[in-house]
């Protein structure tokens, strides 16, 4: 078999225009994605580890590595899994393919792939600030907290559009804007989030999807109430302050 990717780089052209990630069968019967890059094309896992290596005979770098922490645990010689320089480095690389396949996700309209690749890096970023002998190690993994955070709710929050979920999506998003102040008030400075850009695009997504979501019944009434005042119809204006009064189970 000719090692020779030509024919195949020519039937897919790099270029702005074409699409350039896409998923298929390989030959192993399971689902892949490709990626089409100006020198060539990345192939991905869409399940387990994005190179579908299992270190350690474990899912992925991290797995085992939560695997020895357990162990420590458990044996009680130490306690506690120290992550030296090296094995901090080893899970930022691991996690930098979980983020290469989360960009293949967002191409791709898979958001609940995507949801998942962001969630867990998050959980990496944590057990590396649990168990990093350095803080300087744990910052390596960390300074990216605050963009992953975007980038899970980037993900929940289209997969809610796409439902009509407005309320769930809101949801998101001030879990979200919660969760990066938080990151910015664990490192002492919260000053840093007036100039977040992830939380400044939360903010132009939250007003936009408030614009979108259909109003309630009593969002209605209210504006119907408002209108019959201006327009002094108090008869009419009465009727709906009975109904309003109705919807919220107010006796009077």
């Amino acid at each position: 078999m000719s090692k020779d990717i030509s024919l195949i780089l020519r039937e897919w052209e790099f270029g702005p225009d074409p699409k350039t990630v896409r998923r298929f069968i390989g030959l192993d019967g399971r689902e892949k994605i490709q990626r089409r890059i100006e020198l060539g094309i990345l192939q991905l896992e869409v399940e387990g580890r994005p190179d579908g290596k299992h270190p350690q005979g474990y899912p992925s770098l991290y797995d085992w590595y939560k695997h020895r922490a357990k162990e420590e645990k458990r044996s009680g010689v130490s306690g506690e899994l120290k992550l030296t320089a090296r094995d901090c480095q080893a899970l930022q690389a691991e996690a930098l393919l979980y983020y290469q396949r989360r960009l293949c996700f967002f191409e791709l309209e898979d958001y609940t792939g995507a949801a998942r690749d962001a969630r867990r890096n998050l959980e990496v970023f944590a057990f590396v600030r649990e168990h990093a002998d350095r803080e300087e190690d744990k910052m390596s993994l960390d300074q990216y907290r605050a963009f992953v955070i975007f980038h899970r709710s980037k993900a929940e929050v289209l997969g809610c559009l796409e439902r009509k979920e407005y309320d769930f999506a809101l949801r998101y998003i001030e879990n979200a804007e919660e969760e990066i102040r938080q990151f910015f008030v664990e490192y002492h400075r919260p000053e840093l989030s007036e100039n977040s850009e992830e939380l400044k695009q939360l903010v132009q997504w939250r007003e936009q999807i408030e614009k979108m979501r259909p109003l309630s019944r009593r969002q209605i009434l209210e504006q119907e109430l408002k209108e019959a005042v201006e327009r002094e119809e108090y008869e009419r204006a009465a009727q709906i302050r009975d109904e309003i009064q109705r919807q919220s189970g107010d006796p009077r």
